[in-house]
């Protein structure tokens, strides 16, 4: 698998902090901030290969960000949630979401959607 730039999004401090480890382990450079605002702007200062970002942000939600996100990345955006129903998934494709990922997270899972991008 090639080595992709992933930008994290999600208020949760611990979130954070395992999965860029564990992304980073498998050769991943990661970013990590707290808020869709701030993932915003980095993301229009940086170029990102893939975006996790959680749906239950302070402030601008991430199904709110997600339209924001799609205009100014060309990256896979994939949306991080711990309550998932078929409606919320459908909203989520339909925002330009790449898929819709259940916290805690499916290492496996996401190191396969990962490696479909590179």
């Amino acid at each position: 698998m090639s080595r992709l730039r992933i930008l994290i999004v999600d208020d949760e401090p611990h979130v954070l902090q395992v999965t860029s480890q564990l992304l980073q382990r498998e050769g991943h450079e990661t970013e990590t901030v707290a808020d869709a605002e701030w993932g915003l702007a980095l993301s229009r200062a940086s170029r990102f290969d893939a975006i996790l970002m959680d749906i239950g942000l302070p402030g601008m939600s991430g199904l709110q960000a997600l339209k924001e996100f799609a205009s100014a990345s060309k990256a896979a955006i994939f949306l991080m949630t711990g309550r998932a129903d078929n409606d919320l998934a459908q909203k989520a494709q339909q925002s330009g979401a790449r898929a819709l990922l259940m916290k805690p997270l499916n290492m496996n899972d996401l190191k396969a959607k990962l490696k479909a991008l590179s």
